[in-house]
């Protein structure tokens, strides 16, 4: 990986040196505690690929940078005291040796580089890290000063700590160090960690307001839509295999006994993805900027070791954030993340919960009541609703790339680099996942739900917008 060299890890260092030194000051540490780091010792490094046999990348390859180094440090104080003469440097300095890892996405080296690189999906990426989230921080800095217990304002993503323009490598904070794991893609979220996602998502497109009514959201991610009319071409192409393949893997008494909702997805097209798309735009008033891809995949959880519970969470992977309303991240999770029992029990608490979490931080930060006055569950559950074709195309098209388990003994790999023939979509090679009992069984659900409901709404949904905390 020719990108990465000794220069490259000086600056990853001293960023990483950079972030501990805010976070000590952040937490109210003495001056005269302060470390001053004057060097940082390269000792040696290497790139690892991932052995995690749960992680499947299409769009990025990842690795891991592995970095072991000495920093060599002037203080003063009882510190300077205690630590003085360590490593021969003479009283008030010493050195300290330590390992770090990283994590780099390469998308030049990923599987469906070639036929992505040209929709904006990298450059996108390295703007969220690189512009967006910085400004996202700048904005919590003062609730964190004197809220810092509040689960609201805890930062959110993995930390950024190099880009290459040419290539658009990034080098991010490796979130499992710090005991971050992603959830069961096949058993789904469960209502704890479905409370906890949503709370996150709430957090993320609250603070987009912010900086849109502030400084302004760069224009290359606000119009990063998927389902743009300048995209038709490709959605065709995908949505002809997509589509077909899904047909012919719904069991034949399935597609006699629910021939409406089959004739629903065999008639998608493009041109009906793009509509309501732009039909949930003209909708709603409260736009946000989108994950994009908010599925259980890319969103990772912390637990308290002791009792089990999830403790916070981290969102990942922003190559197709785009500015919408929220009902477009709302609906993928629903879809790809939620157990369906969670569905059909608490989607509208689950609203709520979005609702008054996004509320609250907009009031804190100083947003006016315009730009918060549509977020009421009666409004998002229209949305959604408005997003039906959406709902077909996550469900065939996407769903089983996000529930196929690669650790599963009895499933054949995925062949990432055969799902590209000719320039062109290909998904002869998934069908294995469509076929997987997991996945057959969350199809039959869901094609049982939109014929009974004509909709995404359960029995359940009601509006039931309460006040929300002053």
């Amino acid at each position: 990986m020719n990108v990465i060299n000794e220069n490259v890890i000086q600056t990853i260092l001293s960023r990483d040196r950079d972030r501990e030194a805010a976070e000590a000051e952040a937490a109210a540490a003495a001056k005269a505690e302060e470390e001053d780091v004057s060097s940082i010792q390269i000792v040696d490094w290497r790139v690892d690929g991932m052995n995690e046999k749960s992680i499947i990348s299409y769009a990025s390859e990842l690795s891991r940078l592995v970095v072991r180094y000495r920093y060599h440090y002037r203080c003063g104080g009882a510190k300077g005291a205690k630590k003085g003469g360590q490593d021969g440097d003479g009283a008030g300095a010493g050195a300290v040796s330590r390992e770090k890892i990283f994590i780099i996405k390469d998308p030049t080296k990923a599987p469906l580089y070639a036929y992505v690189k040209n929709f904006g999906w990298y450059d996108n990426e390295v703007t969220m890290y690189d512009r967006v989230f910085p400004q996202m921080l700048q904005q919590l800095a003062p609730e964190l000063d004197h809220d810092e217990h509040s689960y609201e304002y805890e930062y959110f993503t993995p930390r950024q700590y190099y880009f290459d323009d040419e290539t658009q490598l990034l080098v991010l904070q490796d979130l499992s160090q710090s005991g971050y794991k992603c959830a069961d893609r096949v058993q789904k979220l469960d209502l704890e960690h479905c409370i906890y996602a949503v709370r996150s998502l709430a957090k993320l497109h609250a603070l987009s307001v912010k900086l849109e009514t502030t400084v302004g959201l760069p224009e290359s991610v606000k119009r990063n839509a998927i389902f743009s009319a300048d995209r038709a071409s490709d959605l065709t192409a995908i949505l002809a295999q997509g589509i077909a393949t899904f047909t012919d893997c719904v069991p034949q008494h399935l597609k006699q006994l629910y021939p409406n909702v089959i004739a629903d997805f065999t008639q998608l097209s493009a041109e009906k993805l793009i509509r309501a798309n732009d039909d949930c735009w003209r909708n709603t008033r409260f736009r946000v900027l989108n994950h994009g891809d908010f599925n259980v995949n890319n969103i990772m959880y912390k637990y308290d070791e002791s009792l089990g519970l999830v403790k916070n969470v981290k969102l990942i992977d922003f190559q197709l954030s785009h500015w919408n309303g929220p009902a477009n991240d709302l609906l993928f999770f629903t879809i790809t993340s939620m157990r369906f029992d969670v569905y059909r029990k608490h989607l509208a608490s689950l609203l709520q919960i979005y609702s008054d979490t996004a509320n609250k931080i907009l009031r804190r930060l100083g947003c006016p009541v315009s730009s918060y006055e549509n977020v009421s569950v009666s409004r998002l559950l229209d949305d959604i609703d408005t997003l039906y074709p959406y709902a077909l195309y996550v469900l065939s098209c996407v769903l089983p790339f996000i529930m196929f388990d690669p650790q599963d003994p009895n499933a054949n790999p995925i062949d990432a680099k055969s799902l590209i023939k000719d320039d062109q979509i290909d998904f002869s090679d998934r069908k294995d996942a469509l076929y997987r009992k997991s996945y057959q069984e969350t199809m039959i659900r869901w094609l049982q739900h939109f014929a009974q409901k004509g909709t995404l709404r359960t029995d359940t949904d009601t509006d039931t917008d309460t006040d929300e905390e002053k």
